[in-house]
């Protein structure tokens, strides 16, 4: 996480509160008045699989093993010109951080929390940083601690106090905010789960997606119910005016980092897309 860039939390299908709208702002002619990111804990990702101990063995039996939810924690220094402005910035920053905020009920609240992670060996593709979006709920609402000493005084001096904040992301990946389609590379760390769509099918028409990545080929044959478009998310399995046709569907439907290649039984017109991750 770059602390010199903004780092923003998703309010509406396009708007965003910037966290770190002071970043790089060490003091003005006038007192401060915004946000600004002091510290940030990201890195915990527990594995997740079945342990038992083994039944007149030595050690433990365990099954396949997967990443849980991610947390995240942050310190987020709020800054107000005068001490009603500080308390108009604490208001924007709880509102912003509500769990069930309006527009998100689909994704029960899951949003964007978007940043810039600097990387050296992918400087020439992304010479800014690599602009990422961890899909995160929050965990609580912001808690932070005032008191009478520091809420009085000479107003126009300024007022600040920081301000501690909880997100859980339950998908612990960190995705590019732009897309990829047909042959291309995978430059993430972490593989993916693809959207498979075509813009236009008659009544009935099958439609083939097939790809290859990490030496593994995955094949999605889907039947169209109406004429229409038609959309397929792999992650979820959710399918939009279509049903999958298990008999020739295989795979475990990833898309891994690396060379991806459409192969040629994919039809003409149909797309698969994905975003790239990272760990």
């Amino acid at each position: 996480m770059d602390f010199n860039r903004p780092i923003q939390i998703q309010t509406g299908a396009t708007t965003f509160l910037d966290l770190n709208s002071l970043a790089g702002t060490r003091v003005g002619s006038a007192p401060l008045s915004g946000f600004k990111v002091e510290s940030a804990n990201y890195a915990s990702v527990p594995a997740q699989g079945f342990i038992d101990k083994a039944a007149l063995r030595d050690g433990s039996t365990v099954t396949e093993a997967y990443l849980g939810a991610r947390g995240v924690e942050m310190v987020v220094s709020v800054y107000g010109e005068t001490i009603g402005d500080f308390w108009d910035k604490i208001d924007t920053l709880t509102a912003a951080l509500q769990p069930m905020p309006l527009g998100f009920d689909a994704t029960y609240g899951v949003r964007a929390l978007r940043f810039f992670q600097p990387t050296w060996e992918l400087s020439a593709d992304f010479p800014g940083g690599i602009e990422l979006d961890m899909l995160v709920r929050s965990a609580s609402l912001p808690s932070y601690n005032v008191n009478r000493r520091t809420s009085v005084g000479k107003s126009g001096e300024g007022f600040a106090q920081p301000a501690q904040i909880r997100f859980i992301a339950p998908n612990p990946k960190k995705f590019l905010t732009t897309t990829k389609s047909g042959d291309s590379t995978h430059r993430g760390s972490a593989p993916v789960y693809p959207v498979l769509t075509k813009a236009s099918c008659a009544a009935a028409d099958t439609v083939t997606f097939s790809w290859t990545s990490g030496s593994l080929t995955s094949t999605v044959v889907a039947v169209a119910i109406d004429a229409g478009a038609i959309s397929i998310d792999t992650d979820t399995m959710s399918q939009t005016n279509c049903r999958i046709s298990h008999v020739v569907t295989n795979g475990d439907f990833l898309v891994y980092p690396g060379t991806v290649v459409i192969e040629g039984s994919t039809t003409a017109n149909a797309v698969v897309t994905y975003r790239e991750a990272w760990l």
